[in-house]
C-alpha cells in the first residue's frame, strides 16, 4: 500500500503546479499543457521540457526534452495522471545531473525520475521499485537516492527515518542497514508499559541492565532482525539494544505513534 505524502502544494484537478525544489527555477500554470527549462546534464545549457495532457483519456499524452520524446526514448507508454506535477530536482549534489520528476498523483507519491545526458534520455528511478515514500532528499553520494520514509517498528510504533538507496540501471536497492529517527517524528521519547531488558550489543546475549516499568526511554536507532526489529535506546546512563521479540505484547511503550 502506498504511504501518504505531501509535496507542500495541493494540486487541483486538471491543474499542474511546478514547485521550486533545491533552489531551481520554477513556473506555475493553470493550463493542462506546460513547459519548463533547466540544465539537466550540467553542460551550462538549459534543456526545454514540454508536455501535453489529454483530459478525456487522463494521460500525459506527450512529454519531450529538447523536442525528443521521453516515451520513445524509454520505450514506455503515456503516463496516466489526472493530477500531476512536473519538477526538476537534484538527488545528488556532487554529480552534474538534475532529474526530471513526474509525480502522477495528488495524495500519493507515484513518480518517475528521468535523466537527460547529452541527448540521451533514460529512466533514473521508478517508484515501483520503492515501497511508498514521503519525499526525496538531496544527498552527496553519487549513484544513490535518499528518501524519507517510515517503518512500523515492533514495540514502539511508526518511526520516520531517512533511507539511502543505490541506483543501478534504473533499479534501486536499499543501502541503509541501521536507521536513525529523523526530525519528522513527533517524539522519540517514550514511557514503558513493562520492564525492559537492555542488551550490550545486537546479538542480544549480554545484558547491560533493565528499564523499570514506567521508565523513560529514548530511541536513537533501529535495525531489522529477521521479520522483526531491534531498537537501540538510552535511559539515563543505560544504553543498548532492546529486542521486541522478548515480549508477548504488541507495544511495550505508552501511546505508540501509529498512522497509516
Amino acid at each position: 500500500m502506498k504511504k501518504f505524502f505531501k509535496l507542500g502544494i495541493a494540486a487541483l484537478l486538471f491543474a499542474f503546479v511546478f514547485t521550486a525544489l533545491s533552489g531551481l527555477r520554477s513556473a506555475q500554470a493553470d493550463a493542462s499543457d506546460g513547459s519548463l527549462e533547466a540544465d539537466l546534464d550540467g553542460d551550462g545549457v538549459d534543456e526545454i521540457v514540454e508536455w501535453t495532457f489529454d483530459e478525456e483519456d487522463g494521460v500525459i499524452s506527450t512529454l519531450t526534452i529538447n523536442e525528443a520524446s521521453v516515451y520513445k526514448a524509454t520505450k514506455t507508454t503515456p503516463m496516466e495522471a489526472y493530477c500531476f506535477t512536473v519538477t526538476v530536482i537534484d538527488t545528488c549534489t556532487t554529480d552534474d545531473y538534475k532529474e526530471l520528476m513526474v509525480n502522477r498523483d495528488e495524495e500519493y507519491y507515484d513518480f518517475t525520475l528521468f535523466r537527460y545526458d547529452n541527448g540521451k534520455i533514460t529512466i533514473y528511478v521508478n517508484d515501483e521499485d520503492l515501497n511508498g515514500i514521503y519525499s526525496i532528499e538531496s544527498q552527496k553520494k553519487k549513484g544513490y537516492i535518499a528518501v524519507t520514509d517510515y517503518y512500523t517498528v515492533d514495540g514502539i510504533g511508526n518511526l520516520h527515518t531517512n533511507v539511502l538507496y543505490k541506483v543501478k540501471n534504473g533499479k534501486v536497492t536499499a543501502d541503509t542497514k541501521v536507521f536513525t529517527p529523523n526530525k519528522n517524528n513527533y517524539t522519540t521519547t517514550f514511557k514503558t508499559k513493562l520492564k525492559l531488558t537492555v542488551y550490550k550489543n545486537d546479538e542480544c546475549e549480554q545484558v547491560a541492565g533493565t528499564v523499570k516499568k514506567g521508565g523513560k526511554i529514548k530511541v536513537t536507532k533501529f535495525k531489522r532482525n529477521g521479520d522483526s526489529w531491534l531498537i537501540y535506546i538510552k535511559s539515563g546512563k543505560l544504553k543498548g539494544w532492546v529486542n521486541p521479540m522478548d515480549y508477548d505484547v504488541e507495544w511495550f511503550v505508552k501511546n505508540p505513534p501509529l498512522f497509516g
